[in-house]
């Protein structure tokens, strides 16, 4: 009988592997941008390399979108180049991360999804928020649209993509670095007499590059204590000399905005980052040290500041009044839909058509509810503040957590980042009780920053 010929099972290999195509598909974009030459302006050739060489940056090392997104969001471009409002350019570059990522994850596969309470909290979340948009979509889903996708673009990047003690240590200098830029543009402002004026009070108001002077003194004190732990992390002279005045012009400059919620959360940072370590070392020599300290600082302080500031224990401000009136308004749009709410960014419409069909109003403008609890749940429903609630609470737990660990281990660099990060989002919760910005986007990389410390503080060196 004759021999059966051997055969040779092989594994079958493409001709040209994804890798190979991807560095065919860089090569032949190069060579079709450089072609453009000679039919497009070079105004337009030079954005489309500049978006090709970050988008390919971007596609390798996520990380460094982040980062980029980041500093589209903290500027707010649109502040500079009003006619790029309609373009929506920060929503689009999360949706260009989004896209980039998603394409990175199917030619290497490298995605693994971490495991955390609040992966489910935030997407119900915005799961519920989305079905509250259909009582009015048109107006509705843009804002949903424009919060849900750079908030769970941020969330999931940085739970998924930091993976190291250096990525996060420079993620927190990084966020530093801008709000002491943010911090100098409002310096900047004042000097130069660019914001709001208030003629009864005789004040200038600064905002920065944020919506309003709240929401400005707001960012600065949720970047404060994150400065703060910076100083005490490290031991060389020069870097605390630098974060002196860093601390100094972020205290200056959130003076500046004349903000009450501000003076609140200023006043609950330096307690918490400063008089709580203090006291805990030396407890009366502590709170003599805290009140001389802001005996030397109060007379440094503006005079109509603390003249604004004094107002809040006062009747007959427009300001209170008119937050007194959006919690009023707020709580009966919860009673009236305690489970749909009046829908997702329809608080201030919402109000109007109140305001204006009821004689018991006394302010006739579209205002928000000057209360983040309380315009969640009137406008997503009792449930959705309740999401939110799990969220934070599982946020905290997780800084506490990673806190302590990360004591046990005696790792105080990130002892006191963790320690630091709960401070600001305890300064975020309580300037909620006063404003309702559920937009800032610092709040939404604090959420993650919590699951990724957490996970850092357990894994096995």
């Amino acid at each position: 009988m004759g021999r059966r010929p051997e055969i040779f099972l092989e594994e079958e290999k493409p001709l040209i592997e994804l890798p190979a195509l991807i560095k065919i598909f860089i090569a032949f974009s190069a060579l079709c941008l450089g072609a453009s030459f000679l039919i497009l302006p070079w105004q337009i050739v030079l954005f489309l390399y500049l978006g090709f060489v970050l988008g390919l940056i971007i596609f390798f090392n996520l990380y460094v979108g982040i980062l980029i997104f980041l500093v589209g969001a903290f500027f707010h471009p649109t502040y500079w180049l009003t006619s790029l409002q309609e373009l929506h350019p920060a929503r689009n570059l999360a949706f260009a991360v989004l896209f980039i990522w998603a394409f990175h994850t199917i030619i290497y596969r490298d995605f693994r999804l971490v495991k955390a309470p609040q992966n489910l909290f935030i997407a119900l979340f915005f799961a519920i928020a989305f079905a509250t948009t259909f009582k009015n979509f048109e107006i509705s889903f843009p804002v949903w649209l424009e919060i849900a996708v750079k908030s769970l673009v941020l969330y999931f990047a940085i739970t998924n993509m930091i993976r190291t003690k250096g990525q996060i240590v420079f993620l927190i200098w990084f966020i530093v670095g801008i709000s002491f830029v943010s911090a100098l543009i409002g310096i900047y402002q004042y000097i130069n007499h660019i914001g709001v004026y208030y003629a009864p009070e005789g004040i200038l108001r600064i905002s920065g590059l944020a919506e309003d002077a709240n929401v400005f003194a707001m960012d600065l004190t949720i970047s404060l204590p994150l400065a703060i732990g910076l100083f005490f992390c490290y031991k060389k002279l020069s870097i605390k000399a630098i974060m002196v005045g860093v601390v100094g012009i972020l205290i200056v400059t959130t003076i500046l905005t004349y903000s009450r919620a501000g003076l609140i959360q200023l006043l609950s940072v330096l307690f918490f980052s400063i008089g709580v370590r203090i006291f805990r070392k030396r407890k009366i020599l502590g709170i003599l040290l805290f009140v001389a300290a802001i005996g030397i600082f109060l007379p440094l302080v503006p005079s109509k500041y603390l003249e604004r500031a004094q107002s809040m224990f006062k009747g007959g401000d427009t300001a209170i009044d008119v937050r007194l009136t959006g919690w009023k308004v707020g709580l009966e749009m919860i009673k009236e839909n305690p489970f749909t709410g009046v829908g997702f960014g329809l608080f201030r419409n919402a109000y109007i058509m109140k305001a204006v069909t009821s004689s018991d109003i006394q302010y006739k403008l579209r205002l928000d509810a000057h209360n983040l609890y309380i315009h969640t749940a009137a406008e997503t429903g009792l449930f959705g503040l309740l999401l939110l609630l799990f969220l934070l609470f599982y946020t905290f737990r997780d800084f506490r957590v990673a806190k302590n660990n990360f004591k046990e281990k005696d790792d105080s660099l990130f002892f006191e980042i963790s320690g630091a990060l709960e401070i600001s989002l305890l300064v975020y919760l309580l300037g909620g009780m006063f404003i309702s910005y559920l937009q800032l986007q610092i709040f939404w990389i604090m959420i993650p920053l919590a699951v990724v410390l957490r996970r850092m503080s357990i894994k096995q060196e």
